[in-house]
């Protein structure tokens, strides 16, 4: 047979939870540092991303098979890419 819960009083109830010793300790799996970490890492890969981005217009404008419009808009985009990632 199930067991009855014993009714607690106010009083009673109160003791229990103001204890702090029976309350388990908060996980450390959502901490502020791991959560910071996560964002350091989504940001190294963004300026990996654009790093690689600014390499790729470069050898586009090192053929020199460009057109003198086209050359600096791919040079004004490099500009930008580097300021972001600065």
């Amino acid at each position: 047979m199930p067991q009855k819960k014993k009714k607690l009083s106010l009083e009673e109830a109160r003791a229990l939870f103001s204890d702090k010793s029976e309350r388990p300790k908060k996980s450390s799996k959502y901490s502020k540092k791991n959560t910071s970490n996560s964002y350091k890492k989504s940001y190294s890969v963004d300026k990996n991303k654009t790093q690689k981005r600014i390499e790729q217009l470069e050898r586009k404008v090192m053929e020199g098979s460009l057109e003198e419009k086209e050359e600096q808009k791919i040079l004004n985009e490099i500009e930008k890419l580097e300021k972001q990632i600065q």
